[in-house]
This record gives structure tokens, sequence and C-alpha cells, in this order.
């Protein structure tokens, strides 16, 4: 843990951490929509209609890797392992692609 305080900086931690347990709170609404999705179907459990819940979970999906590309960009810089070099330069290219989506 503190090898990589060292290596990244209190700043950029900081935002590891919080980008961390972002992803688990998008996890716990994603898991909740997931959950909810097959009872939409029979007319007798639902109570309330949610319009375009599969596209909320589409959406949830794409920040969760959005934020977890750049924790990953963000922990294997800095670092003085050959395979970082790629690792970098893969995590960039798969954030800004998933920005872009």
């Amino acid at each position: 843990m503190y090898e990589i305080i060292d290596r990244i900086g209190i700043p950029l931690f900081i935002q590891v951490v919080l980008e961390i347990w972002n992803g688990v709170f998008l996890l716990l609404m994603i898991l909740s929509i997931c959950i909810r999705i097959p009872y939409e179907k029979n007319e007798a459990t639902r109570n309330i209609k949610i319009p375009y819940t599969r596209e909320i979970v589409v959406f949830y999906n794409s920040i969760f890797l959005y934020n977890l590309f750049n924790v990953m960009g963000i922990i294997m810089d800095g670092s003085d392992a050959a395979i970082s070099y790629w690792f970098v330069r893969i995590f960039g290219f798969l954030y800004y692609a998933v920005g872009a989506f």
C-alpha cells in the first residue's frame, strides 16, 4: 500500500480510492436493477414500470468500466516493470474508448 502511495502520490491515491468506492456503489445499483428486470414481465408483481431499464444497466456498466480503466491506468503508471508501459497505453486507450461510448 505504501509503495503505491509513494509511486503515484497522495492526490492520485485519494482519487483511486474514491473511484473504487464509486465502483462498489455502481455494482450495487447494477445488481439491484438486474434482479428487478425479470419481474417486470409479470403483470401481477409489477407495481411501477421503470422505462429504459436495460439502457440504464448498460450506462451504469459503461461508467463502471470507465472508472476501472482509469484506476488501472493510474495504478500502473510510474511502475518500473516493462509490462506496465504497455498496460498504461492499453488502459488509456480503453479509458478514452469507453468515454466516447
